[in-house]
């Protein structure tokens, strides 16, 4: 149908061949519109005018009128091939949907978790500078009390030094529930990203077994009396059927050469490639399958964990199990262990 202006320049070029200049539009009336198909009987009307401009504009006058009496009637017959296709759109639809949530989750995943691991390196480098210094410290303490006590006038020293560590350490605690709790999120983005990507590809099967395969059906037909419409996608698939079948009322039939025919459309993604009534492709066409192929985020911490150094190996193992993110309680930080006033020898 896609070629149906050429055709239709062709046909009208015979048709007033044929016919003597005087002759008048072939008059129709919209006889019955089943609710079912969507579509309230001025819509369809707007159809017909669309069909009836194709012609007009090929033939360069008017050769359909609308005209409530008229002989020939123009029905839509709502059946098992218009279920079909309704039921083929809506879940395209549904899989169009659950792709551009899809895609709107993994960029917010992406966002956060680029977040989180940013403010993840921050904390362990936070973390093993603590670490270093802490150690550093404990170990002049030792030092001091092995000799018989830290002299008075580096106590103050050290005690500043303590509280500042301790100060730290009670940051870094604040850090680690901070980085916790941007990993569970990032990880609730990836699960609800990865339930989308699902809801797509089951989906995505689901068409394919249902709809992928071509049906054999025909679109519409013309009996001489009436044009019947059985099955149509939209109002522009709608009009182009329409124009196909008033060419068969204005007398022509399909031509012979396949290069020619007024139905023939480009074969690839198009489904109007189905416009031919009395093609075997009538259905959704094989060339709409979708792909099951959405791409599934990885949970935080599936590849990088900043845990502390000391974190408990069976914490570790679990949290690999889970594949989440982990960040271990920073228990090295426990205290720089300085002996009290009283304790130094």
């Amino acid at each position: 149908m896609l070629l149906v202006v050429v055709a239709a320049v062709g046909g009208a070029i015979v048709w007033t061949r044929i016919h003597a200049p005087c002759s008048r539009p072939i008059a129709y009336r919209v006889d019955r519109v089943d609710p079912r198909f969507g579509l309230t009987a001025d819509e369809v009307r707007e159809a017909l005018r669309r069909a009836e401009a194709l012609w007009r504009g090929a033939a360069g006058r008017d050769l359909f009128v609308e005209t409530p009496a008229a002989a020939l009637a123009v029905r839509l017959v709502y059946d098992e091939r218009q279920q079909t296709t309704q039921a083929s759109l809506r879940l395209q639809r549904s899989l169009r949907d659950a792709e551009r949530s899809h895609t709107v989750s993994s960029q917010a995943y992406g966002a956060a978790r680029a977040h989180y691991e940013a403010r993840a390196r921050d904390f362990q480098d936070a973390q093993q500078s603590f670490l270093r210094r802490s150690q550093e410290y404990n170990a002049r303490v030792q030092e001091w009390n092995a000799r018989g006590g830290v002299p008075a006038d580096l106590r103050a020293t050290l005690d500043a030094e303590r509280t500042h560590l301790e100060a730290e350490q009670r940051q870094l605690d604040k850090d680690r529930l901070v980085v916790n709790e941007l990993g569970a999120s990032v990880n609730a983005l990836a699960v609800h990203s990865n339930a989308l990507a699902a809801q797509h590809n089951t989906g995505a099967t689901t068409f394919n077994s249902l709809y992928g395969t071509p049906r054999q059906f025909h679109k519409g037909e013309f009996n001489g009396r009436e044009i019947a419409v059985y099955e149509f996608r939209d109002a522009g698939d709608l009009a182009l059927l329409l124009a196909h079948e008033l060419g068969h009322a204005l007398g022509l039939d399909h031509v012979g050469d396949p290069a020619r025919r007024t139905e023939d459309g480009p074969r690839g993604d198009d489904p109007r490639q189905r416009d031919d009534p009395r093609r075997p492709d009538g259905g959704p066409p094989g060339a709409a399958r979708h792909r099951p192929g959405l791409r599934r985020e990885l949970a935080a911490g599936a590849h990088a964990r900043p845990e502390a150094r000391d974190v408990q190996r069976a914490s570790r193992r679990a949290a690999s199990r889970r594949g989440r993110l982990s960040v271990g309680p920073v228990t090295a930080a426990e205290g720089p262990r300085v002996r009290g006033r009283g304790d130094h020898r």
